[in-house]
């Protein structure tokens, strides 16, 4: 019996552990803060083609995508978005070429960082979008439609084996939102808990465990917090953090200070004419930093010296050669000098530029910083490797002359490890400034009669005196102390000297009271009376003071009332301002787009005219150039007229030449025959044959030389008027080609 109550007892005790480990296990922080592709996202294996799907969120993005599926790449997808903080919601569905589209916007904003709850409900004839259990709910009819979402369910963005192949999406511009430069890319930062699924809104369950595909920078827990903002909180880089609910920013470094890193940065001045002396409150540990910005054209200088005790000859010096940061460290030795440990950068600061320069110290080894360059040496030292300080330090130094260039220092901080833990740090510049506002923590300046130069007024000329509280702590842990057992000594002498000076004062009190005690009873009750008196005297210089403390509280109630209600003014106004200058801004811009567009539409009419212009223009040469063909066109006709003509004439000469030559040939023959026909009559029959043979044959003779002459005219005629006509035609193109070319 006794075991069962036991074994009961377990359970009730293990089912809240057991509650809240399940409830843990169902929140996830989606973040990622470089930008870089892709972004964090969830996949899991569930189908928005019926069923309900719910999850809930918080974040504070204004662009983002928040879930997305479709059918591999076809046409039907589902998608939800941030866009400028609300919620867009888009759906598409067809079948038989016919589509269901559907797009529209929250009437709210759900970027506030508070949980919120958005749903998914479909079944055959309605699909619904509802966020924050019926705060807006969108519904619409699917007519029976199918969609076919095939692909994983993707949760706070596309995964890192999808988003670079755009062609496998039904809806490519759900990646738009990776496209974007990386300054404008949004992620969908946030937390997300309690991912449901299931057939109906009754049966629904968790499915992280149980379907989840894959997840990229997501983590358990919702680790998400108000420096995540895409509107950093701390500017100028200012570095964030949030403990419970308070934020803070760390503006080491960045030239700024206050509460989001917005004001001007406390800056030094050294000139070389003085230099700042801190004593130390604690024993520098085997870890320690030095870290500072500094501004500055000046080639040599000694920005900083601390020194250890004279038996050990410890010493860290940071100094600008040669426009270079020089670092040289000794962690002492009992017997010599020691070894001197010698860094010098490369980055030249001389340049009137901030630089930020870091020391440090960890272990057996040390580095130096300038901007993003470092360098590092190892301590080759076995027993001496640990920094043994007195009880000074010093930031700049009193050169022979002033310095030509002066040298601006923000920031410099020590840094120590005492406990390993949490550093502790002092900040030479600040320390020094509230010397001479509220109260002195070790700084003092050299020579006493000169004031710090500060980038601010100082709260007074004359500086707070130094702290009783602070002693120097000698640290002998490398190394005997040759002194420490006369401190001991010391320290021993000067509390029995304390003690016997006690015993005296306590005798002598003895004494005086027993001289009172026979004194006679009227001086008694007079010394009291007077007491008396003395008491109410000072009953009344009490209440006096009561009186004036509580007016002076209410005058400086008052006078913070008046500053705060000064302060609401000048905020007031200068929102106003603010607003006017905005107005006045928007103004200009409009005057100034005005201006652009009706310059533009001048511009416009212009290149327009000239268009018209030029249009005319080509119109004209066109016009031109047709009538000076038509000109050589007719000039070719009347050419070639003439050519036939010319041609007609030849023919003509030709022809009355061969009618002469024809007749010249006839009156030869019939000269002839009356010669042969004479001769006949008085020679015999014989030669008179003869003679007719010979008279035939020159017949023949001259009517092939005729017929021959002929053809040679003709042939002469025809390459005549060939080469004529090329001739012309070569020197027509040639013009043509010319008038042409120049009118181009």
């Amino acid at each position: 019996m006794l075991r069962q109550i036991a074994f009961f007892l377990l359970l009730v005790l293990l089912k809240p552990y057991n509650a809240t480990r399940q409830t843990q296990s169902k929140v996830f922080t989606f973040l990622r803060t470089d930008k870089k592709l892709p972004g964090p996202s969830m996949e899991f294996n569930n189908s928005l083609a019926s069923g309900v799907f719910e999850f809930e969120f918080k974040t504070f993005v204004d662009t983002a995508l928040v879930l997305y599926q479709d059918d591999n790449g076809i046409s039907d997808h589902i998608q939800i978005t941030f866009q400028n903080g609300r919620l867009w919601f888009v759906f598409y569905v067809s079948q038989n070429n016919k589509g269901i589209h559907r797009k529209f916007a929250s009437e709210h904003k759900y970027n506030d960082f508070n949980w919120h709850t958005i749903r998914i409900e479909r079944n055959a004839s309605v699909t619904s979008f509802i966020v924050d259990h019926g705060k807006e709910r969108k519904s619409f009819e699917t007519y029976g439609y199918r969609s076919s979402f095939k692909s994983t369910l993707f949760v706070g963005g596309i995964g890192p084996h999808k988003y670079l192949y755009s062609n496998d999406l039904s809806n490519p511009g759900a990646l738009s939102i990776y496209v974007l430069p990386t300054e404008k890319r949004g992620f969908f930062n946030a937390c997300v808990r309690n991912i449901k699924y299931g057939e109906t809104a009754s049966n629904m369950e968790e499915i992280t465990n149980k379907y989840l595909v894959s997840k990229n920078k997501v983590e358990k827990g919702c680790n998400l917090n108000h420096c995540h903002k895409p509107d950093p909180i701390c500017k100028n880089k200012g570095k964030c953090s949030q403990k419970h609910e308070n934020v803070t920013c760390d503006c080491r470094w960045t030239g700024f200070t206050g509460k989001t890193c917005t004001e001007t940065a406390l800056e030094l001045t050294l000139d070389g004419t003085y230099k700042v002396k801190h004593r130390f409150t604690s024993k520098a540990p085997a870890e320690e930093t030095y870290s500072f910005r500094i501004k500055t054209s000046q080639e040599n200088a000694v920005l900083f010296y601390a020194r250890g005790p004279p038996n050990h000859r410890d010493f860290t010096l940071i100094e600008i050669r040669s426009s270079n940061i020089k670092l040289v460290v000794n962690f002492g030795s009992l017997d010599g000098p020691g070894i001197n440990y010698t860094i010098k950068s490369d980055v030249n600061i001389k340049d009137n530029k901030w630089h930020y320069v870091s020391y440090t110290k960890k272990n057996k080894c040390f580095t130096l910083t300038v901007d993003e360059t470092t360098s590092d040496k190892d301590i080759t030292d076995k027993h001496f490797h640990k920094m043994d300080y007195d009880d000074h330090s010093f930031l700049g130094e009193i050169a022979k002359k002033p310095y030509i260039n002066e040298i601006k220092i923000q920031d410099f901080i020590w840094g120590t490890f005492p406990n390993k833990i949490k550093m502790e740090t002092v900040n030479f510049v600040t320390g020094l400034y509230s010397t001479y506002e509220n109260h002195n923590a070790g700084f003092s300046v050299l020579p006493d009669s000169h004031l710090p130069r500060f980038n601010r007024k100082l709260p007074s000329s004359t500086p707070k005196s130094m702290p009783n509280t602070v002693v120097p702590i000698h640290r002998c842990d490398e190394g005997p102390c040759p002194t420490s057992e006369r401190l001991l000594t010391l320290r021993f002498l000067k509390a029995n000297n304390d003690n016997n000076n006690k015993l005296s004062s306590n005798n002598n009190i003895s004494n005086n009271n027993n001289n009172i005690s026979n004194n006679n009873s009227k001086q008694q009750q007079q010394h009291k009376q007077q007491q008396h008196k003395q008491q109410q005297q000072h009953k009344q210089q009490q209440h006096k003071q009561q009186q004036q403390h509580k007016q002076q509280q209410q005058g400086l109630q008052q006078h913070q009332h008046k500053q705060q209600q000064q302060h609401k003014q000048q905020q007031q106004h200068k929102q106003q301002q603010q607003h006017k200058q905005q107005q006045q801004h928007k103004q200009q811009q409009q005057q100034g787009l005005q201006q652009q567009q009706g310059q533009q539409q001048q511009q416009h009419k212009q290149q327009q005219q000239q268009h018209k212009k030029q249009q005319q223009h080509k119109q004209q040469q066109r016009h031109k150039q047709q009538q000076q063909h038509k000109q050589q066109q007719q000039q070719q006709q009347q050419q070639q007229q003439q050519q036939q003509q010319q041609q007609q004439q030849q023919q003509q000469q030709q022809q009355q030449q061969q009618q002469h030559k024809q007749t010249t040939t006839l009156t030869t023959a019939s000269d002839k025959q009356t010669t042969t026909s004479a001769a006949t009559t008085t020679t015999a029959p014989g030669k008179h044959t003869k003679t007719r043979t010979t008279a035939s044959d020159k017949q023949t003779t001259t009517s092939a030389t005729t017929t021959s002459d002929k053809q040679t005219n003709k042939q002469t005629n025809k390459q005549t008027n060939k080469q004529t006509n090329k001739q012309t035609n070569k020197q027509t193109n040639k013009q043509t080609n010319k008038q042409t070319n120049a009118i181009l």
